[in-house]
C-alpha cells in the first residue's frame, strides 16, 4: 500500500478526548476498531483498484481516507461499498466468536456505523455509491433531500427526547450538501 500519511486534526483530537473521557459506557472505545475495520475495507478496495492511498485523517466528523489515481465508476462503487461491507463482516465475526460486553458493544457500533454510512447522502458511502450509479446532478439532488430529511428528523427527535445526535448530524450533512450553492 505504500506510505500513508496519518493526520489528526485539533478538533478531531479534542472531540475524541472529550467523548472518550466522558463516556462511562465504553462506546467510544468500541467505535475505534469498528471504524478501523470500515476504513480498512475502503483501503483494500482502493488498492485493488490501483489507487494510491495518501492520507488517513481523523477530523471532527470521523475518519477520511484520501487517495490518488483514476478509478472507474465500478471501482468507485466497489470502494464505497467496501467500507460498510467490512464493517458488517467485522460485526458478524464479533457476534459469532466474540465474548463479553466489549465485543457485543463494538459489533453493535459497527452495525450502526455501516448502516448509517449506507444512507444516500454525500459524503457518506451510500451517497458515493449513488453518485457512481447515477447522474451526478441526480445524486446531488437526492443527497440534499435526504440530508434535509435527516435534519428535520433530528429536530423532531430533539424536541421530543432532547437527544441532539441526529440533529447535529443532519445539520452537518446539510452544510456539506448545500455549501457553495
Amino acid at each position: 500500500m505504500g506510505h500513508i500519511r496519518w493526520q489528526v486534526s485539533a478538533g478531531g483530537a479534542l472531540l475524541f478526548a472529550l467523548l472518550y473521557f466522558f463516556d462511562p459506557s465504553g462506546l467510544v472505545a468500541a467505535l475505534l476498531p469498528a471504524a478501523l475495520a470500515h476504513e480498512l475495507g475502503h483501503a483494500a478496495a482502493l488498492s485493488l483498484g490501483g489507487a494510491r492511498l495518501r492520507r488517513l485523517r481523523m477530523g471532527v466528523f470521523g475518519l477520511e481516507l484520501d487517495y490518488a489515481g483514476y478509478l472507474s465508476d465500478g471501482w468507485l462503487l466497489f470502494s464505497a461499498a467496501a467500507g460498510p461491507g467490512a464493517g458488517l463482516i467485522y460485526a458478524a465475526v464479533l457476534r459469532a466468536v466474540g465474548t463479553g460486553d466489549f465485543c457485543t458493544r463494538s459489533a453493535a457500533v459497527s452495525l450502526g456505523l455501516s448502516l448509517f454510512n449506507l444512507l444516500p447522502v454525500l459524503p457518506l458511502d451510500g451517497g458515493r455509491m449513488l453518485a457512481a450509479l447515477t447522474d451526478a446532478r441526480f445524486a446531488q439532488a437526492l443527497s440534499r433531500v435526504a440530508a434535509l430529511i435527516l435534519a428535520v428528523g433530528g429536530v423532531l427527535i430533539f424536541a421530543g427526547f432532547r437527544t441532539p445526535a441526529l440533529l447535529v448530524t443532519g445539520i452537518w450533512l446539510c452544510v456539506r450538501n448545500f455549501r457553495g450553492t
